[in-house]
């Protein structure tokens, strides 16, 4: 660097390129972009590819030498590119669910709506047919679901447009806006003589879903308290059918070690009534059946000897994923063998009620943590 006319020729070469990347030339570029995107954009077609867009993206890169933007004409091939189908989604007081898409990005042919159930081994899915609108015809177009009349397994469903000419082909929906606000603080309905909550929402990568819960029965978890040695619980038993709390109901917590590990609390606090009812884990009935590092209980109401266990959760209100919303403080106990072990109560991805005990190490002791 002591030789001054390099470092002159260099300096001035450094400016140049710099200037490539002023924010007026990056401005430019993106304008010029979606100028080429958007020239000619017919109505949407359902044939578009990946390799149309990426062929419109890669004409517009700059050059690697003067880093200008090239603008070429639109091929036949780009003309066919699709602007993505966007929905809005809301979900009612009385769990209906409804769905508004943007008509100017849906294809001009008889379409369906198309819900398919995430990692299906069944590949179940569900066509509801979108109503016909002429161009002229104002504002968006939708459909209405209804817990009532369709019947939708446990589970997270993926939301596509579909043409009908061709049930295989479809467009995953991306998602504008899913409302869950009305649904604050309510409890899950009963529809099909299953326990039954519907909320819509949009994926991590964008694209609209809807989180649906279905089972015989369900306890909803109304209060999670805890204490320095134990968690208290209060819960409502929910039912299709009234069904009354028998005197030797009790919680039993499952190991996911296996049976050799469960243990079993008992209930107090019966409200036959209304179907309330308490329970106290001590935090000393897992540590003493600790198999693992990382030890975990799932949480069920059983209702005498020889019924089916009965998951207790959080699955009314508007919040899909109550893990990272709901958390719980963490206690930190002393075991025999294992040393420092974190214990605290926690809801699953399914909105179930569990308990986690983790070893720590010594460094950790002293730092709290929200995960499980």
């Amino acid at each position: 660097m002591n030789n001054e006319e390099q470092r002159t020729r260099l300096g001035a070469a450094a400016r140049e390129k710099a200037a490539t990347f002023a924010p007026s030339a990056i401005a430019h570029r993106y304008e010029s972009l979606f100028q080429i995107l958007a020239a000619g954009r017919p109505r949407a077609s359902m044939r578009a590819t990946g390799s149309a867009l990426w062929s419109r993206l890669r004409t517009a890169l700059p050059s690697a030498r003067t880093g200008a933007l090239q603008i070429v004409p639109a091929t036949p091939e780009a003309e066919t590119l699709a602007p993505c189908p966007t929905a809005t989604a809301r979900v009612a007081a009385d769990g209906t669910v409804s769905m508004r898409f943007d008509r100017g990005a849906l294809p001009s042919e008889p379409l369906d709506f198309l819900m398919r159930m995430r990692r299906d081994p069944k590949g179940r899915e569900v066509r509801v047919a979108i109503a016909d609108l002429p161009d002229t015809a104002p504002g968006p177009t939708g459909i209405h679901l209804d817990p009532a009349v369709h019947d939708l397994a446990e589970g997270r469903w993926d939301c596509y447009i579909s043409p009908r000419s061709a049930p295989a082909s479809r467009v995953r929906l991306s998602c504008r806006l899913a409302e869950r606000a009305p649904r604050v603080d309510l409890d899950p309905l009963v529809a099909h003589d299953q326990v039954v909550a519907w909320l819509p929402y949009t994926t991590n990568d964008g694209f609209l879903a809807l989180r649906v819960w279905q089972r015989p029965a369900h306890a909803e978890a109304d209060t999670v308290t805890v204490t320095d040695d134990r968690v208290d619980v209060s819960a409502r038993l929910i039912t299709p059918d009234a069904v009354l709390l028998p005197e030797n109901t009790s919680v039993v917590a499952v190991s996911r070690q296996g049976e050799g590990h469960d243990f079993t609390v008992p209930v107090t606090g019966i409200r036959r009534e209304t179907g309330v009812f308490t329970f106290s884990v001590p935090y000393a009935q897992a540590l003493s059946r600790r198999a693992d590092d990382h030890d975990l209980w799932d949480f069920f109401l059983r209702l005498g000897h020889h019924t089916a266990p009965i998951p207790i959760g959080r699955i009314g209100g508007d919040i899909v994923d109550r893990k990272t919303t709901d958390v719980a403080p963490a206690a930190l106990l002393a075991h025999a063998t294992r040393g420092q072990t974190r214990v605290k109560p926690f809801f699953t991805v399914t909105n179930d009620l569990a308990l986690s005990v983790r070893s720590v190490e010594p460094s950790q002791s002293s730092e709290s943590s929200p995960g499980v």
